[in-house]
C-alpha cells in the first residue's frame, strides 16, 4: 500500500507530458557516411550468410542495426574521427537552448552514454549548469536533488541504462 501511495503522489506532481515528433533529415555528409557504412557492412554480412547461413549472423545483423541507429544520433558515436555535421545533434541543441532560455527545465535522455558525453560537452561549452546520471554516477541522489531544487540547473542528462 505504501508503494502505491508514493507512486500516486509522484504521478500527481508531474506536469502533463508533452510529446512532439520532429523529423530531421540527414545532411549530405551524414547520409554518405551512413550509406557507405551500410554498404560495407551489408556486403560482409551477405557473404557470411551465403556461406554460413543466417542463424550464425543474427548478432552481427543486430549490431549493424545498432550502429546505424548510432550514426543517426551522431556519426561520432561510431568513429570519433567524423568531423562533419550531425543534423539530429544540432536540432536537439537548438531545442535545448530554446527550453533553457524560456526558463524551463528539461530532461534529455539517451540509450548511448557516448551521445550523452557529446551533449555534456556542448552544455559545458554553453556555460549551463546541469545534472548528469548514468550507470557510473556515484552521487545519484545528489544529481536528482540538484535538478529538482536548484533553479540554475535546468538540464538533466540521463542514460536509460
Amino acid at each position: 500500500m505504501i508503494r502505491l501511495l508514493i507512486i500516486k503522489e509522484i504521478l500527481i506532481s508531474f506536469p502533463e507530458k508533452e510529446e512532439q515528433i520532429v523529423w530531421v533529415s540527414l545532411e549530405e555528409d551524414e547520409r554518405n557516411f551512413y550509406d557507405n557504412y551500410l554498404r560495407v557492412k551489408r556486403s560482409s554480412i551477405v557473404e557470411k550468410v551465403t556461406s554460413q547461413g543466417i542463424s550464425s549472423q543474427k548478432m552481427e545483423i543486430l549490431e549493424l542495426i545498432l550502429r546505424l541507429r548510432q550514426i543517426c544520433c551522431h556519426p561520432q558515436l561510431i568513429t570519433g574521427e567524423y568531423v562533419g555535421p550531425s543534423s539530429k545533434f544540432e536540432r536537439v541543441c537548438e531545442d535545448l537552448l530554446e527550453v533553457v532560455q524560456s526558463g524551463h527545465k528539461v530532461i534529455l535522455y539517451s540509450q548511448f552514454t557516448s551521445e550523452l558525453k557529446l551533449f555534456r560537452k556542448w552544455v559545458e561549452e554553453q556555460g549551463y549548469k546541469y545534472a548528469y546520471l548514468d550507470g557510473q554516477t556515484k552521487d545519484r541522489e545528489q544529481q536528482v536533488e540538484a535538478f529538482q531544487t536548484e533553479a540554475d540547473v535546468q538540464i538533466f542528462l540521463i542514460s536509460l541504462k
